[in-house]
Parts: C-alpha cells; structure tokens; sequence
C-alpha cells in the first residue's frame, strides 16, 4: 500500500554519492519514542543492514490488539510512502517480509493515545559503503546507516569529530519531520551557512530527507561514527 508525500516539492536531477564508515559488525538496538498522541506520525530510521520489518521491531508493537501500529517508509524511487501496518487483523504485520533498506526514513503511528517506545533490532554494518541516487530522484533519504547522529553540515564542529560530512551548496534543502506541527521543517543551505541556526541534527534512529540544488551534477554524503580517529577533510 503506497501514500502520495505531496507536502514535498521540487525536482532534482542529481546525484547523491554516499559512503558510510562503521566500527563494527555487532547485533544492536536503539529505541524510537513516539510521545503521546493518538494517530500523530514520529520521523524514525533504520540504521542496520537490510532486514526484514518482522524482525526488526522488538519491542513496542503491542499485541495488535490494543493499538495499531502504522509504518510509511519513504521510497527514493518512487517518490511515495510504502505504508505497513501491524495489527491483530493482519495477525501481526500487513506485509511481514518487507524489507527495510539500510538509511530507510520513515514516519510511524499508533492508534494509542500513551506514548509507545519502540525497540529497533538489526546488525550494524562493517563496510565501506557508497551508493547512488538516481538523477531522476526528487527526495532522498538523508539518514545515516549505522546508529550515529548529528549536525548535518559541512564544516568540521570545534569539539569532537565530525559525524556527517555532506557537500553541500548553495539551494541545497534538508528536510526535518516537526512532531508537534506533523509537517516538515526545512533547512536551506546558503553561502553564510544555513537559512536558520546551525541547521538541521539527527538523534540515532532518526531520518530526513534531502533535496539537492540544480546547480550540482554530484555531491558526496560521509558518516563518521562517533569515537572515529579519521580527521575531518
């Protein structure tokens, strides 16, 4: 089942090059809290290697009785949410074998109205890895592939390491899922820096999406997990 995102506009013709450094090959978890609030979408992300989303939620889906959980993962290709649903109707999810993507954004819901924590199980990658957005891609996923977080920028922070190098330019655009307006904010690149603040940060377990400039025909995208002894560019 696919849901039309029509609050995202532009076109982009580019291309996105991605690599990604990770640690170490282990079985780990990292919560998403959806706050209280009944059918309000929370911005989440899986940040392991593929899987698929039976497997993945550990904790937090109830007995699909109680509430329902719904799940719309972006998809960069078609420009559309791929909605899943758990609950006792479907004897627990909609589509069990689908298979999340290393970086997926996606919003979720439930129909309680408390606040639910979900646990998000999966096997932290140990490559090197680059990938492609297709010229034709309007949005793409901006989330890290390995549970690591912070500001989105080019510049190298004063303190610690860089976490996300991206090169960006001018007319660039991140967009942020804002919980209390359930709208996305969104973060302009200029030359001074950001059109607000310091721009747009990621929690571990949390996604984006991004547009890029017409003015570029490629630009690279770096994650530094944290404790890396790698020196910013």
């Amino acid at each position: 089942m696919k849901t039309s995102m029509k609050s995202i506009p532009h076109i982009v013709k580019l291309y996105i090059i991605m690599t990604l450094f990770v640690s170490n090959a282990l079985a780990s978890s990292y919560n998403i809290v959806l706050p209280a609030g009944a059918n309000k979408w929370t911005c989440g992300a899986f940040q392991f290697t593929n899987d698929v989303i039976s497997h993945v939620f550990t904790s937090g889906l109830g007995n699909g009785t109680d509430y329902m959980t719904t799940v719309a993962v972006w998809n960069d290709i078609d420009q559309t949410y791929n909605t899943l649903v758990y609950g006792s109707i479907f004897g627990g999810w909609s589509n069990p074998n689908y298979v999340l993507n290393r970086g997926a954004t996606f919003l979720i819901k439930t129909t309680s109205a408390n606040s639910i924590t979900f646990t998000i199980s999966g096997t932290t990658p140990t490559d090197d890895y680059w990938y492609l957005v297709d010229y034709r891609v309007t949005f793409a996923s901006v989330a890290a592939k390995t549970p690591i977080g912070g500001y989105l920028d080019l510049a190298c922070p004063n303190t610690g390491f860089q976490i996300l190098h991206y090169d960006l330019t001018d007319g660039d655009q991140v967009s942020k899922w804002n919980y209390a307006n359930q709208s996305w904010d969104v973060w302009t690149r200029n030359s001074s820096g950001w059109n607000s603040g310091l721009g747009p940060s990621f929690a571990v377990g949390e996604g984006g999406l991004i547009n890029i400039s017409d003015s570029q025909i490629s630009e690279s995208l770096r994650y530094l997990p944290s404790g890396s002894t790698q020196t910013c560019p």
